[in-house]
């Protein structure tokens, strides 16, 4: 039972993984920043110009194929082929390098794009501002360079643009495996296999919308059958288990087809074990208990109206012996009236 559960959760693990892979795209380093301090106070205050800039383009949204890194190391380059080379020896395509200086005055910024690949300056930024505003210095810098890779080189995000649709109803399937968590059920109940069959229903999609995210909730109706045995060594049983659940769900768009949720609410158990004694007739005995469940979903829309993914089930049942069980499991959805703009 142990070897079943580990090999099906490194394949939910791996699935997850490649989830979240990025798309490859342009891969931009920020250097070590020069900070020529020519005020009264200089060298009081130590800053990371590196890492508050990168800190302010992180708050951007951008494209997926755009990621930004900090350089590994300190090296501060300190002209063109300073950064050239630091490309060369890390392997980068792209480096944001220059210089911050402050006066009793004002603070003055020049910092520019070097790109490996074309052997030239793509692009240089200049900030100035008076001397108690280096974050808004940083900010107004962040922005410009933001603003370059979106409307210059295209890695605006596309938004949500989708008519909100109504009254969605859909039809959810799962196939899985489930396992009790708790050493009290764990050493005399294994699983075997579950399947589920569910209603869906959405009020509206999107309900709301954040930048290139969107959100929707969802009530379910689910119906499930599982299969489980008791442990070698014990007498011989199989247990064959019904569960309906109730639940409600929150789902985020991360774009036009990769969608995460959450989802909880009460559950109902009704176990039937059927008992086979070697000395005494077969007999069925039934016990139930009303329960809770949490759940998380990952799936991808790969039609206007079809979904698929996968999703993890974490249950408690309120036995005298109270029983938790987790539950990974593959899962397709199908919207009967979904037909989302864009997918």
């Amino acid at each position: 039972m142990k070897k079943n559960l580990a090999v099906f959760f490194c394949t939910i693990i791996s699935l997850a993984c490649i989830s979240a892979q990025r798309v490859s795209g342009m891969d931009v380093y920020i250097a070590a920043v020069a900070f020529i301090d020519e005020s009264s106070d200089a060298g009081i205050a130590r800053i990371d110009i590196a890492k508050d800039l990168l800190r302010v383009l992180n708050a951007e949204e951008f494209a997926r194929p755009l990621t930004i890194n900090q350089s590994r190391g300190g090296t501060i380059p300190r002209s063109f082929m300073d950064a050239l080379n630091l490309c060369q020896a890390n392997g980068y395509d792209y480096l944001i390098y220059g210089y911050i200086q402050k006066t009793n005055d004002a603070y003055t910024a020049e910092l520019k794009l070097a790109d490996r690949k074309a052997g030239a300056v793509g692009k240089t930024f200049f900030s100035s501002d008076t001397s108690d505003q280096y974050e808004r210095l940083i900010r107004d810098l962040g922005s410009k360079i933001a603003g370059y890779f979106r409307d210059d080189l295209g890695f605006k995000p596309a938004g949500w643009t989708s008519e909100p649709v109504r009254h969605i109803f859909g039809l959810s399937m799962d196939v899985g495996y489930w396992a009790p968590l708790v050493n009290n059920w764990s050493s005399v109940v294994s699983g075997l296999g579950t399947a589920q069959l569910g209603l869906r229903y959405v009020p509206v999609s999107p309900a709301f919308v954040t930048g290139s995210r969107a959100g929707e909730y969802s009530v379910n109706l689910d119906l499930e059958y599982a299969v489980g045995r008791t442990e070698r060594g014990l007498e011989e049983a199989l247990i064959h288990t019904g569960i309906v659940r109730v639940g409600v769900g929150l789902d985020i768009w991360l774009n036009k087809t990769a969608q995460i949720g959450l989802g909880f609410g009460p559950s109902f158990r009704l176990d039937f074990a059927q008992r086979n004694p070697k000395y005494a007739d077969s007999r069925t005995e039934m016990t139930g208990a009303p329960g809770a469940f949490m759940e998380f979903t990952n799936r991808y829309a790969v039609h206007s109206m079809v979904s698929l993914g996968w999703n993890v089930i974490a249950e408690w049942t309120f036995y005298d012996k109270p029983l938790f069980t987790v539950s990974p499991r593959f899962n397709a959805i199908v919207n009967f009236n979904s037909k989302r703009k864009g997918l």
